[in-house]
Parts: structure tokens; sequence; C-alpha cells
């Protein structure tokens, strides 16, 4: 009985317990030299934290990153990005790479800590230092060919919209992908290794 249960703790803790979420999205996107990065999303309420990947960056499509990274988070009031008016809730040029939660190893990497940020729909523009983002219709937020960057979220979002172009299939909301770590999905089939295991066992 005591292995029985041991197993099941072992489920909870490798795969999460119901309800629970603290997942990590990750978006590659490219623009050209004369628009902003825009992503517009949902957060539920709590801690947020944003990070870019990009000085130094090669995954994405050009295989060469922002040198500079600049982020504007506002509110997304509804209005046209070309005349936009949403609040500004925090900028961010440099950061510190000890405080990163992705890749980054470059103090030119922007970062965004917001605790206790309101659940609300936000309006996220990346673009080069340092412009902080009005609208689409102002200068260009990248110099340039240095186009590609990665944005990794603390927790889940709703992706709404990226670039001016709605993502929500059929007026749904299109939920964050969620990233599960190789070393969790090994505990997690042993969890379930065992759970089947001492099924087979029980008399």
């Amino acid at each position: 009985m005591f292995k029985k249960y041991f197993y099941i703790i072992l489920f909870f803790v490798s795969f999460g317990f119901p309800g629970t979420a603290n997942s990590t999205v990750v978006i590659d996107k490219v623009f050209g030299d004369t628009q902003w990065g825009i992503i517009q999303f949902d957060h539920f309420g709590g801690d947020l934290t944003i990070d870019i990947f990009a000085d130094g960056f090669t995954g994405g499509p050009l295989g060469i990153g922002i040198d500079d990274p600049y982020l504007t988070l506002r509110l997304d009031d509804g209005s046209p990005l070309s005349s936009f008016t949403g609040s500004l809730i925090a900028v961010n040029d440099d950061s510190n790479p000890a405080e990163s939660i992705d890749e980054s190893t470059s103090w030119l990497d922007s970062l965004l800590v917001l605790p206790n940020l309101s659940e609300n729909s936000y309006l996220l523009a990346i673009g080069q230092c340092c412009l902080i983002f009005t609208n689409t219709g102002e200068a260009s937020g990248v110099f340039g060919f240095n186009q590609d960057f990665q944005i990794t979220f603390s927790t889940d979002v709703f992706i709404t919209a990226l670039n001016g172009v709605s993502v929500v299939p059929e007026g749904n909301q299109s939920r964050a992908i969620d990233v599960v770590e190789p070393a969790s999905l090994a505990i997690f089939g042993l969890g379930l290794f065992g759970l089947g295991f001492s099924r087979k066992r029980r008399p």
C-alpha cells in the first residue's frame, strides 16, 4: 500500500497537481525593419516575468537576432496599433543575465519582472534600444537586419495576436504552449510505470 501511494505522489510531483500551471511559453518571430514586433496577450493575474533572447540569438528564420532589444509593455485597450492609446506599464533595455529565465547570457537582452500584474489584456512591443513603443506609425523599432528574437513568459498566457494578426481560431482563445522539460517527462514515465507495477502485484 505504501508503494502505491509513493508512486501516486511521484506522478503528481513530476507532472504537476491538477489546476496548477507554471509553464514557459516560447515564441520565435521575425519582422521587417519597418515594423515593430507586437505580441498581444491575456494575463490572468499574478507574478509574470517576460524575457527576450535576441542578442546572439541564432535560432530564428534569419539566424541573427536584434543586437540590443528593447521591451515595452502596455495595456491593450483595443485601440488600433497605428494610433495606440493603451497605458504604459513597463519598459526595459538591459538586464542582468543571472536573472534570465531563458538561454540568454547577454546584458543587452531585456527582462520585465512584473509582480502581482493584474488580470487584463496587454500589448508587448519588441524593438531596438531605446524607442518606447507608441504606435506602429512611428519610426521603426528595429534598425538594420537584426530581426529575430525569442520571447519567454514565466507562466501561462493566452496569445491573441502577433503583429496585429489574430491567432484566435473561430473566436476562441489560443492557449499558450506548455513546455515540459525532458527530465520531468522521464520522472513522469517512471511514475506511470510504478503505478502499473503496483497494480500487477495487487493480490
